[in-house]
C-alpha cells in the first residue's frame, strides 16, 4: 500500500475539512432566525516549526443574510508587520445566490499602511493591512476566502503558544483549529467551555503522527452565537476558547519577557535633571512615586510606535529615547516610568496583564494586551499604570478586581490577580441645596465631585469637549431635574491638573416647580430623582431585561452617593416625605433616608456597587432590589400652604 506522503496528506486534510464543513453547515444557518450572516465554516491551521516560527492559513465562507450583513463582510481587513512576515491571498470569490463563482482579482486587494493615531498625516512604519473587497455581493450570496499569514519571526524562541475563540456574534457551521507541529514539541492544551451557552456544541479533539510531524485537530459543529445584551460581559469572557502552548510554566514566561525588555530601562543625565524638578528629599517613598507617575501621565502621550527588528512589537523602546521624543505606547511609558523610578533609588518591574479579558491560569499562554509595572511593597505588589490620560489613580479601575497580573524578572514569578478595589475608590458625591421659593420657583446650587475611575471618565470628557459640547452636556443633565430649568451660571474647577480636584458646580432654577391642587404641592427630589443609576453603566439600565442570557457585567466597583438639602419656603408646611429604605447583599447596596428639619428636608442616598460581575442566578433577586428601589425613589415630597 502507498503511503501518502506528509505534504499530500496536509492538503488532503485542509481541503476535506472544507468540502465536509460546506456539505455539513448550509442546512444550519437556516436554524438561526435573525443572523445578519451564517458562517458556514471557519478554520485556521497553524504550520508549527521547532524554532517557534509558524505559518497560519485562514479559510473561511460566509453566507449573506440580511443588508447587515453585506455591509459586514463586505470586505475583509489583515494587519501584519512586514519586518518580521507577509499575508498572501491564496484564493478570494464571491457566490451569487444562483451558486455561480466569481474569482476576485488583484483589483479587489489593497495593502495600505497603518496610522499612527486616528486621522493621522503620520504612519507607523513596517505595519500595513491587507484588504480583500468583496464586489457584487448580494443577499443569499456568499463570500469564501483563503489567506495564508506567514510569520518569519518568532515570539518566544523554540516555542509556540497561541488561543482561540470558537463562537461568534454570528452562528457557526462548524469550527476546526489546526496545530501541526515537530513530533519533538510538547504541545498542551486546554479548553475553556462557554458556561453561559444555551445551547452547547461538543469539541471533537483528534491527534495523529505523521512521520516526524503530529497533526491535532479541534473542531465544533452548530455553534449558535453570542447575541448582544445590555451590560454583558466582554464578549472574550463569554466565548468558548481554546489554548495551546508548550511554555513550561508563567516563571518562564515571566522571565522571557524581563530578559527582552531589560535593555529598555536605561537612566540618563535627562533624567536626574527632571527628577530634581519632580521630587525632593522631604517627600516620603509613595509621595515620590506619585510624583513621577504624574509626571509621566501628563508629559507623555499614548501614541503608536515604529515596530522593527527582532521581537517588533513586543519590547519596549530605550527609555531614554521615550524621554526625548515624549511619547511611546504601554510598554514604552513603563519602562519609561521604571527608568526614572530607579534613577531615584526605588525598584520596580515590567509587569503584563490584560484590560478586557480574564486570563485563564491553568496554561501558561501569553493572554495579555497591556503592560503596568509593579512596585514592591512589604507584603504584594504595588501596581501602576502610566498609560491612562489624565488619570489620577496608579491603577484604573477596569485593572482591579481579579485581573490577571504577570510581574516580569530575572527569576521569573507566578501568575498573580489584583484585589478587588473598595467602592468609595471610585465614587461621584452630588451634593445640591435649593430653595422652593413661595411663588413655586426652585432655586439651585449643585456640585458634582468624581473620585477614582469617575474622575478619569469626566476629565477625560471634558478635556476632549469643546465648550460647546460641555455646555450642551450640562444642559442636558440639568433638564432632567425638570424640563424647563434654566442655567443660571456653571463652571469647573480643577480640570487643568491631575493633582488638583475635579469639581463641577452649577447654579440652575425652575419656574414652577412641583404640581400643584389647591393648597397642596406634590414633587420630587431635584437631584436624586433626576440622576438614574443607568447613567453610569455603558448609558443603559442592566436590569431592564425581564430574562438574561448572560452575566451583569457592571465593569468597576463603585459608590454614587447624594446629599441633598431642600430649604422650602416659610409659606409651606412640610406634611409627607418619601419612605426610607436599605437595601443590600453580596453585588450591590441601595439606601435613601430623608430628614425632616424645621422647614429643611435632608435626603442622603447611595447606590454602591460592591463585586461588578453578577452572576445569572442573582439577577431576579438584584433585578427586585433595584424595581423596589426605584419605586420608592419615584414617591413624591408633599407640602401645604400654611
Amino acid at each position: 500500500m502507498k503511503i501518502l506522503s506528509y505534504n499530500i496528506f496536509k492538503y488532503l486534510l485542509i481541503n476535506f475539512i472544507a468540502i465536509t464543513l460546506y456539505s455539513d453547515t448550509q442546512s444550519f444557518s437556516g436554524k438561526i432566525k435573525e443572523a445578519d450572516a451564517s458562517i458556514l465554516y471557519d478554520s485556521t491551521f497553524y504550520e508549527i516549526n521547532k524554532d517557534g516560527t509558524y505559518t497560519t492559513t485562514y479559510h473561511k465562507r460566509i453566507k449573506m443574510l440580511s443588508q447587515n450583513g453585506l455591509e459586514k463582510f463586505g470586505h475583509k481587513s489583515f494587519a501584519f508587520s512586514a519586518s518580521s512576515g507577509t499575508i498572501a491571498v491564496i484564493f478570494a470569490r464571491v457566490y451569487k445566490p444562483d451558486g455561480k463563482a466569481i474569482d476576485l482579482s488583484s483589483k479587489n486587494i489593497e495593502t495600505f499602511r497603518k496610522p499612527a493615531w486616528e486621522g493621522s498625516k503620520e504612519f507607523i512604519p513596517n505595519i500595513y493591512y491587507l484588504k480583500i473587497t468583496f464586489p457584487q455581493l448580494e443577499i443569499g450570496g456568499e463570500i469564501e476566502y483563503k489567506v495564508r499569514d506567514i510569520f518569519r519571526g518568532s515570539a518566544i524562541d523554540n516555542h509556540f503558544q497561541g488561543y482561540a475563540f470558537f463562537e461568534d456574534v454570528e452562528p457557526i457551521g462548524q469550527k476546526v483549529i489546526i496545530a501541526d507541529v515537530p513530533k519533538t514539541m510538547d504541545l498542551k492544551w486546554k479548553f475553556i467551555e462557554n458556561k453561559t451557552a444555551h445551547k452547547k456544541s461538543k469539541l471533537f479533539f483528534n491527534k495523529e503522527l505523521k512521520g516526524n510531524r503530529v497533526i491535532n485537530v479541534w473542531s465544533m459543529e452548530e455553534i449558535y452565537p453570542i447575541e448582544p445584551e445590555p451590560a454583558m460581559p466582554f464578549f472574550v469572557n463569554l466565548s468558548s476558547r481554546l489554548l495551546i502552548s508548550t511554555l513550561p510554566s508563567w516563571e518562564f514566561l515571566s522571565n522571557w519577557y524581563y530578559e527582552i525588555s531589560k535593555k529598555a530601562f536605561k537612566t540618563n543625565i535627562d533624567m536626574r535633571l527632571l527628577l530634581n524638578d519632580v521630587v525632593n528629599e522631604k517627600m516620603s517613598r509613595e509621595e515620590k512615586i506619585r510624583a513621577c507617575f504624574n509626571w509621566v501621565v501628563e508629559n507623555i502621550r499614548y501614541v503608536e510606535t515604529t515596530l522593527t527588528g527582532h521581537k517588533a512589537g513586543l519590547r519596549p523602546a530605550p527609555a531614554p529615547k521615550t524621554l526625548k521624543r515624549q511619547y511611546g505606547v504601554c510598554r514604552d511609558m513603563a519602562a519609561l516610568l521604571i527608568s526614572i523610578l530607579k534613577e531615584e533609588g526605588i525598584e520596580s518591574s515590567i509587569a503584563l496583564t490584560n484590560t478586557t479579558m480574564k486570563t485563564e491560569e491553568s496554561l501558561p499562554v501569553d493572554q495579555f494586551n497591556h503592560t503596568i509595572i509593579a512596585v514592591k511593597t512589604d507584603t504584594n505588589y504595588l501596581y501602576i499604570d502610566p498609560t491612562p490620560d489624565n488619570s489620577k489613580e496608579f491603577l484604573p479601575a477596569y485593572e482591579y478586581n481579579g485581573q490577571a497580573v504577570l510581574v516580569c524578572t530575572e527569576e521569573g514569578e507566578p501568575l498573580r490577580y489584583t484585589p478587588l478595589e473598595k467602592p468609595e475608590k471610585n465614587s461621584l458625591f452630588i451634593t445640591a441645596i435649593s430653595n422652593l421659593e413661595a411663588n413655586n420657583e426652585l432655586m439651585g446650587n449643585l456640585t458634582v465631585e468624581p473620585k477614582g475611575y469617575m474622575d478619569l471618565k469626566y476629565r477625560n470628557t471634558l478635556r476632549k469637549n469643546t465648550p460647546e459640547e460641555t455646555k450642551e452636556m450640562i444642559v442636558d443633565f440639568v433638564k432632567t431635574i425638570n424640563s424647563s430649568a434654566v442655567i443660571d451660571t456653571f463652571y469647573i474647577e480643577g480640570l487643568s491638573s491631575i493633582k488638583e480636584t475635579l469639581l463641577i458646580k452649577i447654579e440652575y432654577r425652575v419656574r414652577n416647580y412641583g404640581n400643584q391642587m389647591g393648597d397642596i404641592l406634590s414633587l420630587h427630589s431635584p437631584i436624586r430623582n433626576s440622576w438614574e443609576t443607568d447613567n453610569f453603566f455603558r448609558g443603559i439600565n442592566p436590569f431592564v431585561l425581564k430574562v438574561r442570557k448572560y452575566p451583569v457585567d457592571m465593569e468597576i466597583v463603585s459608590n454614587i452617593s447624594y446629599h441633598e438639602e431642600l430649604i422650602i419656603e416659610n409659606t409651606f408646611k412640610i406634611a409627607n416625605t418619601p419612605d426610607n429604605y436599605e437595601f443590600s447583599n453580596e453585588y450591590i447596596s441601595t439606601k435613601q433616608n430623608y430628614k425632616v428639619h424645621k422647614n429643611k428636608i435632608i435626603i442622603d442616598s447611595k447606590f454602591i456597587v460592591k463585586d461588578p460581575d453578577i452572576p445569572l442566578d442573582k439577577y431576579e433577586t438584584i433585578k427586585n432590589i433595584q424595581r423596589k428601589a426605584h419605586e420608592l425613589a419615584r414617591q413624591q415630597i408633599i407640602i401645604k400652604r400654611r
